[in-house]
């Protein structure tokens, strides 16, 4: 055999084993393609059927069983007396925080990190509160009640709050699931009018106590201070009635609604906090005032407006133009005379929108 034909043999053999080894890679690469595919279908089935029928199912159980128990008679010496009157106002009795309500007591059988209920009429929003310990302050941000992973995650009450020695203001968290409008989703239907106008009234029970809740302001805001100064609404406790006041001056300012609704520094406040997507990690929050006794659950709607220069983070000016109103604090905005929603505790005087 010459070099000649030696080569040519060897070329053929090298060739040869090249094509082998493309094919090969070409099988490897088409069967990796296949897995990818079918893991991708499943992932995309568990995102839009399998984990929101599993969340819903485990919701709806959880409902269930505070409605069962809902129903049944309270026991006067725990569960405070919540009766409509005929001109639509509610009266109270004061309730002890030595024993939960009874229709608290199957969920905290089930999780002792159950806080109480909220509800809203005119929404979906009907759900068990939950919280967890301040060393995992978000950890039901991705569990349910069973303390199960679950990408709805609970609604919770942040750990700087709390309803056993009761902070002057409740804030609680809740994902906006816009795949399925479930969780605090509904929320966002706040960013109207007309429908704030419908709903002003929250229902959240601790476990102590029924409560009736008064909605005075929904504002958008940045959730971190990563990139710009945040406004700090997640605090529940006030150094004294000035701070609390100033901190509700400071809600006031950057509602997008202006709601006639007399608040003193006596009031007990619940914020409602989901993720907003005007931009990147925003915010919508819903603040209300606890009812008080013997007071309309009505809002004088006529006389909710838009607030035509609220204000909002700098990064919003930043992307949507404008420029943001200047505002100083309760005690010089008070003495300049542009306080309208003040009650001083002294005052006696009834008043419906109170």
């Amino acid at each position: 055999m010459t070099h000649e034909s030696r080569h040519k043999k060897d070329k053929k053999k090298v060739d040869t084993i090249h094509k082998n080894k493309k094919e090969q890679l070409y099988k490897v690469i088409h069967i990796i393609s296949i897995i990818a595919v079918i893991v991708g279908i499943f992932l995309l089935v568990d995102i839009l059927w399998i984990s929101p029928s599993n969340s819903n199912k485990a919701i709806k159980e959880i409902q269930n069983l505070y409605e069962s128990n809902n129903d049944q008679a309270p026991k006067e010496d725990i569960i405070p007396s919540i009766t409509a009157e005929p001109d639509n106002q509610v009266s109270f009795t004061a309730t002890t925080k030595d024993a939960p309500l009874d229709k608290f007591i199957p969920l905290l059988e089930l999780n002792p990190d159950v806080k109480g209920w909220i509800q809203i009429e005119g929404t979906n929003i009907n759900y068990p509160v939950l919280q967890s310990s301040v060393d995992d302050p978000e950890y039901y941000l991705t569990r349910n009640i069973n303390k199960e992973e679950d990408r709805f995650g609970s609604i919770f009450l942040d750990t700087n709050t709390n309803i056993e020695t009761p902070t002057q203001s409740l804030l609680i968290h809740g994902h906006n699931m816009t795949s399925t409008g479930n969780m605090f989703h509904e929320l966002m239907n706040y960013n109207d009018l007309d429908f704030l106008k419908k709903n002003p009234v929250i229902q959240f029970d601790t476990l102590y106590e029924e409560s009736l809740w008064k909605i005075f302001a929904v504002f958008k805001t940045n959730g971190s201070s990563a990139k710009e100064k945040l406004f700090d609404y997640q605090r529940g406790s006030f150094i004294d009635s000035a701070d609390f006041l100033n901190f509700v001056y400071q809600i006031k300012a950057r509602s997008i609604f202006d709601i006639p609704l007399n608040i003193s520094e006596e009031d007990h406040l619940l914020l409602l906090s989901t993720c907003s997507y005007e931009l990147p990690n925003y915010r919508t929050v819903i603040v209300a005032r606890k009812l008080r006794p013997d007071e309309s659950k009505e809002l004088p709607k006529e006389s909710i407006v838009k607030n035509k220069t609220p204000l909002y983070p700098d990064s919003w000016y930043q992307h949507y133009g404008g420029t943001p109103p200047t505002i100083t604090n309760f005690d010089e905005a008070w003495k300049n005379g542009e306080i309208s929603w003040y009650q001083d505790v002294t005052d006696a005087i009834p008043d419906q929108t109170r």
